[in-house]
């Protein structure tokens, strides 16, 4: 029995030591539905998504065509998409081209100047390949999207699996010509990424406040926006010398709401901010992790859709 025991001994011996094929990241990418027709599309080039990782990909890219109203916006993305925004720069094709696409998870990453999103909010849907975020505006109502716009496609992903991940994400707008708008609306954001949730806490706090500076506009939604740590957040208005007004509460945050939010919806004239309104946002989180949370890992922003509004308006920590 020595010899077919050596044998197998050796034969064992050859297979652990022979090379593992690397197969590659795991595809994920998706058909997603065709637009309608006349409908603009940006999308993102392949992604690959490290295994265990919580990761943002940016792509520049540059809109051609003339100025229009966005109607109604569908942005899809693979299993495992958090987010797929689209971000207005001023940041010239010269210093980063159409096309250039780069890790910008950390906030010195972004390399682009005055980003502001260029449309946000709606519902999220998750299936078991799609991810849809989907935001149909009131007839008449549109968002600007400007001729000659530069933006990056911001894709988050978390990939809470072993193996790396392929995914390509697009975002479909339907769209109307500049002239047919009948009320212009905006996005507006309060957000902080000036935090560091210390490991083991209990209790973490971040209380900012912005004003707004600008002629009085209605809010057509609201809400607020943290990740799986958060506790509890809170956006309060104060005018003038007057009480502080409650706009949105949540004393026990869902870790759900990370991905879908619980967006209240304003008819006209029901939430109006005005110039001076004081507006202040305080998010509380606990960390059960070995290590520090930062962003984008959590994160503290009230968002909106404003109207009569034109450009975004985004306060960040206060300025």
């Amino acid at each position: 029995m020595r010899a077919p025991l050596l044998a197998l001994a050796l034969f064992t011996v050859a297979c652990n030591d022979a090379p593992v094929e690397d197969t590659g990241p795991v595809d994920l990418r998706v058909d997603y539905p065709d637009p309608v027709e006349g409908a603009l599309i940006f999308e993102t080039p392949d992604l690959v998504i490290p295994a265990y990782s919580d990761i943002q990909m940016c792509t520049a890219l540059t809109y051609t065509g003339e100025d229009v109203g966005i109607v109604h916006m569908m942005n899809y993305q693979g299993p495992g998409g958090h987010h797929l925004v689209l971000y207005g720069t001023t940041t010239p094709a010269r210093e980063i081209p159409d096309g250039e696409t780069w890790d910008c998870t950390a906030t010195e990453d972004l390399q682009m100047e005055n980003m502001e999103p260029v449309i946000f909010g709606g519902t999220l849907e998750r299936r078991d390949d799609v991810t849809l975020n989907e935001l149909d505006l009131p007839d008449g109502m549109a968002v600007l999207l400007q001729s000659n716009q530069r933006f990056v496609v911001q894709a988050h992903y978390i990939n809470a699996t072993a193996d790396d991940i392929l995914v390509h994400d697009e975002a479909q707008f339907e769209i109307i010509p500049e002239d047919e708008v009948e009320t212009w609306a905006a996005p507006f954001a309060l957000s902080s990424d000036n935090f560091v949730i210390p490991a083991g806490t209990d209790s973490y706090s971040r209380t900012f406040t912005c004003t707004w500076d600008q002629e009085p506009v209605n809010a057509l939604f609201m809400g607020g926006h943290m990740h799986e740590w958060g506790k509890s957040f809170k956006t309060t208005r104060t005018r003038g010398d007057g009480p502080e007004e409650v706009l949105v509460d949540e004393p026990v945050w869902d870790a759900v709401y990370r991905d879908a939010p619980n967006m209240l919806e304003f008819e006209p004239g029901e939430l109006v901010f005005e110039q001076g309104d004081a507006l202040t946002t305080t998010c509380e989180w606990f960390n059960d992790e070995p290590e520090d949370l930062v962003f984008p890992h959590e994160m503290c922003v009230t968002f909106a859709l404003v109207y009569p509004a034109k450009l975004p308006w985004i306060c960040s920590d206060g300025n």
